[in-house]
């Protein structure tokens, strides 16, 4: 995000002094030609007079930007803004960026918003969600809740496995889902997994990960290296071998995107997790007669795009109006 920054700076003639960095590895080097700095050379040096933005953000909790500006503070740093700032006075440059985009995408969709507010069906989840809406309508890292301790896609309070669980992986990444599912199952699981993963990089350390397992649960495993959306369609892909993998029109590689409908068929399918880097409403959209069919079970990542927030639930909504939502 930094090196991003820097390039667009860079674009509009603007040339900052340094790079601030807590990796001791780092400090008196240069990044893009620019020097790395400690926090306390830079503070000493440019505390009073120099603008220093925050230029972290994993999208997790508020603990990135947060901690890091209490940092900056007690060394004695005046000046300390977050990169969305940048990001809304430059959108040319800079947007769209993952989770963020304009703040007036929120307030043009406000009767969507309100609408997905009240379908929410506890109270963590409301504040949740009105925290992320804050997040991406005013910058607030502040509002953001703390991040919680339980298992991502697997809840333990909101969700009981089964070992006849028809699973469907979406982004499979290199198993680490699987791996998790495997787990809780024991030695108790009888059903079956389809694991999408589009990355031929990521596929490898995937077929690396179900190498290790046993041929019972070997045999349980069916990858499909393809992506998910609403039609048999290709797509330019942007293949990295990380978690980070995703379509993109100046992609490096392509590949085929298919509808989950057509991949299952008529398949009894009771869980389907969607992490799959933004395309998580075109899947769900693919997969409309699996889920009006045999409701499964719905985790799908909704930080990706900023209307997605609010339109993946909607969405969902529309096809099963019987579903929970929890955020």
């Amino acid at each position: 995000l930094g090196k991003k920054i820097l390039r667009g700076l860079r674009q509009i003639s603007i040339e900052p002094i340094a790079f601030c960095d807590n990796n001791p590895n780092l400090w008196g080097q240069r990044v893009n030609g620019l020097v790395v700095l400690s926090p306390s050379t830079a503070s000493h040096q440019y505390g009073e007079k120099a603008i220093f933005m925050i230029t972290i953000w994993k999208g997790e909790h508020k603990c990135d930007f947060i901690s890091l500006k209490q940092q900056l503070i007690d060394a004695g740093c005046k000046n300390i803004v977050s990169f969305v700032y940048l990001f809304w006075k430059y959108p040319e440059l800079f947007l769209p960026h993952p989770a963020f985009e304009l703040p007036d995408l929120v307030y043009n969709n406000a009767d969507k918003i309100v609408q997905a507010m009240e379908l929410w069906t506890d109270e963590y989840s409301c504040k949740e969600y009105l925290a992320q809406i804050r997040l991406r309508a005013l910058a607030d890292f502040e509002g953001l809740p703390s991040k919680d301790d339980k298992l991502q896609y697997f809840p333990n309070d909101l969700i009981h496995l089964y070992p006849e669980e028809v699973f469907v992986d979406g982004g499979a990444f290199d198993g680490d889902t699987l791996a998790n599912f495997l787990t809780l199952q024991g030695n108790s699981f009888n059903g079956h997994i389809f694991s999408f993963e589009p990355d031929p990089l990521n596929v490898l350390k995937l077929n690396r990960y179900i190498s290790t397992l046993n041929d019972n649960i070997k045999n349980k495993i069916t990858i499909i290296q393809k992506g998910l959306s609403y039609s048999i369609v290709k797509e330019r892909f942007n293949a990295t071998g990380t978690v980070s993998s995703m379509i993109d029109s100046n992609g490096n590689i392509e590949i085929d995107c298919v509808p989950l409908d057509d991949v299952l068929g008529k398949i009894k399918t009771t869980f389907i997790k969607m992490d799959i880097e933004g395309s998580e409403l075109n899947a769900i959209n693919g997969a409309f007669h699996t889920i009006k069919m045999h409701k499964p079970i719905l985790a799908v990542s909704v930080y990706h795009e900023t209307h997605h927030l609010w339109e993946i639930p909607l969405c969902i909504k529309s096809i099963f109006s019987g579903y929970k939502f929890f955020l």
